[in-house]
């Protein structure tokens, strides 16, 4: 019997799949998650493999050049010295750029997050403590963001929220305006050099 025929004459009948035909779908599935999960992963290690191979050995320069283009995104370019993101990478590596480019040393940052109604603050300040390395005593109180026009989506989203790591000069031209003028200076003539300005 044909199946076109078979399809026409049981077109109206509920289909109700048996245990077998349930555990050859389930089965199916199964196999095509598997798949794309190996699909995925081998991506992503093809995607290492080349990165790796990308970056090659990693100098002072290109220290340098990184920490530019993190302050170039998120770095003050109006008043002081300020980078702020939620991302503890950036945070990481902009202390670290700020230390070994610029010779400034922990006594030369203070930080103030920026929380959520449902963060826990003193869990926050432990995190953001443990990331950047620097005290409890050079947190600013937290500021938590009330509003209530502010959009649902951001709950639960940032549970240690956003640190914003300022540079205190401490009554050192180098450490202060001098320095501003110094990295705003270098992203000006990099992004001249590049043909981005």
């Amino acid at each position: 019997m044909s199946k076109s025929s078979l399809s026409l004459w049981l077109k109206t009948i509920p289909y109700i799949p048996n245990d077998i035909t349930n555990a050859k779908i389930k089965g199916s599935h199964q196999v095509i998650l598997d798949y794309r999960k190996k699909l995925k992963s081998d991506s992503i290690n093809e995607a290492r493999r080349l990165a790796v191979s990308d970056i090659g050995n990693f100098s002072k320069r290109d220290l340098f050049m990184l920490g530019l283009g993190i302050y170039m995104g998120e770095g003050s370019k109006t008043v002081g010295l300020r980078l702020a993101n939620s991302d503890p990478s950036i945070i990481k590596i902009g202390i670290t750029w700020f230390k070994k480019t610029y010779d400034l040393t922990d006594e030369n940052f203070i930080v103030r997050i920026n929380l959520y109604p449902d963060c826990n603050i003193g869990e926050s300040i432990k995190y953001w403590s443990d990331i950047t390395g620097l005290k409890l005593s050079q947190f600013y109180p937290v500021y938590v963001d009330r509003r209530l026009n502010k959009k649902i989506r951001n709950t639960r989203k940032l549970l240690f929220g956003t640190a914003h790591v300022t540079i205190l000069s401490g009554n050192k031209r180098q450490f202060g305006i001098l320095l501003r003028r110094r990295i705003l200076s270098s992203i000006e003539i990099l992004g001249n050099k590049a043909g981005l300005v």
